[in-house]
C-alpha cells in the first residue's frame, strides 16, 4: 500500500532509479519510486543491449572510472540478481586493421581479467574475424527490464505522471505524497528543473532481438554489439543515433544498419526478428 509520506521519492524506474532506490532502502530509509510509463518500459533501460564490460583505452580518468563501475556492477549483479545477468564473456574486436595495432598499447592500461583470442579462436566461436581481440571472461549481458523489476520488487512503486514538484514546509510534494528528499532519475529528459548546466543530452538507440539456432556462446562488440545466443535469442544493438529526429534518419528501418554489420561478424542467415526496442539514452554533451 502506497503511503503519503516517505524519506525519499525516486522519479524514474530505469536502472539508475531502481539501483538508487535499492541502496537507499538498504540503509533503512523509506523509499517510493514513481514512473510515468512503468518499470524500465521506456528510454535507455528499455532499449539498450545492456552489455556490461570494461572500457579499453590508454588509462584515461574515464576509463578508470568505467572499469571501477564494471567491477562494482559485476559483483552486485552476480551476488544479488544472477538470474538476469548472463556472464557470457564479451570479446572486444578491433574495428579495423589500424585499430588492431592500438590493442597492443591498450593492453598496458587494462588490468581487468582478460585474455587474447586470435583468429582461429574467434572462428571456433563462429565469429568472422581475422584480428586478435580482447576476451573479457567476466563480462556479460543484462536483461535490463526484468532486472529493474526484480530490484524494485520489495520497494513501493507507483505509476504516475509527475508534471511538477513543490517544495514547502521542508518536504518535496508530488500530488498527495511527500518526502524529505527527492532523487531525479529521469534519464535524458527533465522538465522539473533547469538542467542546462549539467550538459545532458539524449542518444537514440534501436535494438533487435532475433530468434536463431546459431551456436554463439560468447557476446561481442566491434562496431556494434552482438549477444551470445541465450535461450534461442540473439540481441543486436543498440544503435547510437544523435539526430533530434531519429525516426526520420532511420526511415522506417531502424535495424537495417545493425543487420548489415552483424552479417559481416557472424552467420545471420537464420536470424528471424522477434521484437524491436527503441529508446533514448542519457549522455553528456
Amino acid at each position: 500500500m502506497i503511503k503519503t509520506k516517505y524519506d525519499i521519492i525516486v522519479i524514474g524506474s530505469g536502472i539508475a532509479g531502481a539501483c538508487s532506490a535499492f541502496f537507499l532502502k538498504q540503509k533503512g530509509l523509506s523509499v517510493l519510486v514513481v514512473d510515468r510509463a512503468g518499470i524500465a518500459s521506456t528510454g535507455g533501460s528499455s532499449a539498450a543491449g545492456a552489455f556490461v564490460s570494461p572500457k579499453i583505452g590508454k588509462g584515461s580518468p574515464l576509463q578508470k572510472l568505467t572499469n571501477e563501475a564494471f567491477e562494482f556492477s559485476k559483483e552486485f549483479y552476480t551476488k544479488n540478481f544472477p538470474k538476469y545477468f548472463h556472464q557470457t564473456g564479451i570479446i572486444r574486436i578491433p574495428k579495423d586493421d589500424q585499430d588492431a595495432k592500438k590493442f597492443v598499447e591498450y593492453e598496458k592500461f587494462n588490468y581487468t581479467k582478460r585474455d587474447w583470442i586470435d583468429k582461429s579462436g574467434l572462428n571456433r566461436y563462429n565469429i568472422k574475424e581475422k584480428n586478435s581481440s580482447f576476451f573479457f571472461t567476466e563480462a556479460g549481458v543484462c536483461d535490463a527490464p526484468n532486472m529493474c523489476n526484480d530490484i524494485l520488487k520489495a520497494i513501493d512503486y507507483k505509476q504516475y505522471q509527475v508534471d511538477e514538484v513543490e517544495y514547502r514546509d521542508n518536504y518535496w510534494h508530488i500530488g498527495n505524497i511527500k518526502a524529505k528528499k527527492l532523487v531525479l532519475a529521469t534519464g535524458y529528459e527533465n522538465s522539473l528543473f533547469d538542467m542546462r548546466y549539467m550538459g545532458v543530452k539524449g542518444t537514440w538507440g534501436s535494438r533487435g532481438d532475433y530468434q536463431s539456432s546459431l551456436d554463439l556462446k560468447i557476446s561481442m562488440h566491434k562496431k556494434i554489439s552482438i549477444s551470445a545466443n541465450i535461450d534461442g535469442i540473439i540481441k543486436l544493438g543498440a544503435t547510437h543515433v544523435k539526430s533530434k529526429e531519429p525516426c526520420i534518419v532511420c526511415d522506417g528501418e531502424p535495424l537495417k544498419s545493425l543487420e548489415e554489420i552483424a552479417s559481416t561478424m557472424v552467420d545471420t542467415s537464420d536470424f528471424k526478428l522477434k521484437e524491436t526496442f527503441c529508446g533514448m539514452r542519457a549522455g553528456s554533451k
